[in-house]
């Protein structure tokens, strides 16, 4: 995304916030978990919430090259 952005241009990003916080999912997610064991999910793997942690995807952009960078709207 950086590559292919302007000089000067922005990017806007939105993540979703940690399972818990999200109702549908987590009450889906809590039920299941009755019935069957889960293991705990990789916290790098891809997935709706691989960002869910404050400034993850932000410290990622960070290294990429990003300037400016501000998180947490």
């Amino acid at each position: 995304m950086l590559r292919v952005t302007r000089k000067g241009g922005a990017l806007a990003l939105a993540v979703w916030q940690k399972s818990e916080y999200n109702p549908f999912l987590h009450v889906v997610t809590e039920i299941l978990s009755r019935s069957a064991e889960t293991p705990p999910a990789d916290p790098e793997a891809p997935g709706a919430f691989r960002f869910a942690e404050p400034g993850k995807l932000a410290s990622i952009i960070t290294e990429a090259g990003a300037i400016h960078v501000r998180s947490g709207f």
